[in-house]
């Protein structure tokens, strides 16, 4: 017999496991994954953009300033829109989280008071309400 048993261990995999498929877990690769992917594109559209620019300048469609400008101006334009969309993103990544936490908390509490006031009813057993209480965490 070793300093942690079998079971011990199987019962770490199993939670380990969960942890791994669980919302939080997910969501968070998913969102981070996401940003990455919208960043590189908008690297992507923003190069593009200096290619067309200078191909305009090859072509002798715009001046060397014009060209400055048409950089200057898009590069502008993408990333202020971008960064305006994160920001709305981030913002309503945050509020979810904030209503799921007190939708959470309501519900709990609710159950709660429902275990003790039928527990108040039967005054005379004398039970401990942490088996009929919700776990924590």
């Amino acid at each position: 017999m070793g300093f942690i048993d079998k079971e011990d261990w199987k019962c770490f995999w199993r939670k380990l496991k969960w942890q791994l498929i669980s919302f939080k877990f997910l969501s968070f690769w998913a969102y981070t994954g996401l940003l990455v992917f919208f960043w590189y594109s908008l690297e992507s559209l923003h190069h593009h953009s200096i290619e067309y620019a200078q191909d305009m300048f090859k072509e002798k469609l715009i001046t060397s300033t014009q060209v400055s400008e048409l950089i200057n101006h898009s590069q502008t334009v993408l990333y202020d829109t971008a960064l305006s969309h994160l920001l709305l993103f981030l913002g309503t990544i945050i509020t979810a989280l904030v209503a799921i936490k007190g939708v959470s908390y309501v519900t709990e509490g609710q159950r709660s008071r429902t275990v003790i006031n039928k527990m108040g009813e039967n005054t005379e057993r004398n039970e401990d309400l942490k088996k009929f209480l919700p776990k924590k965490g």
